[in-house]
C-alpha cells in the first residue's frame, strides 16, 4: 500500500521490484506480468492517456535500476487516498527481503517515489515506513 509520494500531487510510480526468499534468492515468477496488479492500474485510466508504457507489469520486469519509460510503474495519485500494489507469488514462500526502486525518471520527476509504504503478507502488516 502506498501512502504518500516524496511530493507530487498528481502522480505514484515505482521503477521495480525485487522479492527474495529466506534463503537470499530472487523469487522468480512463471508470468510475472500476470503475478502483478495495482489500484490504480497506472496512468491509462485518465482520458488523456491511452498506450501509455509505464505499466503496472514493468515493476516485475528486472529492469530496476532505470529511469526508461519502457521499464517503470506510473500511476495517478490523489493526496489522502492510498494506491495499492499487488503481487502474487506462484507458490507459498518464506520472505527474506523486498526491494523497491522507487521512480526516478529526472531530478524534477523524483517526488513521484513512493515515500511512506505499508507492506502487507496474507493481510497482516509486516513493514510500515
Amino acid at each position: 500500500v502506498i501512502h504518500s509520494t516524496w511530493g507530487d500531487q498528481h502522480y505514484v510510480g515505482l521503477a521495480g521490484m525485487d522479492i527474495f526468499d529466506a534463503d537470499g534468492s530472487l523469487v522468480q515468477f512463471e508470468d510475472a506480468g500476470a503475478a502483478v496488479s495495482a489500484e490504480p492500474e497506472d496512468i491509462n485510466v485518465l482520458s488523456e492517456y491511452t498506450d501509455d508504457p509505464r505499466t503496472i507489469d514493468k515493476l516485475l520486469d528486472g529492469v530496476n535500476a532505470t529511469c526508461d519509460d519502457m521499464h517503470v510503474w506510473l500511476a495517478p495519485y490523489t493526496p489522502g487516498e492510498v494506491n495499492r500494489v499487488r503481487v502474487e507469488l506462484d507458490e507459498s514462500t518464506a520472505l527474506g527481503c523486498v526491494r523497491f526502486f522507487n521512480y526516478n525518471k529526472s531530478r524534477v520527476h523524483a517526488a513521484r517515489g513512493a515515500r511512506h509504504v505499508s507492506l502487507l503478507l496474507d493481510g497482516e502488516v509486516i513493514f510500515a515506513g
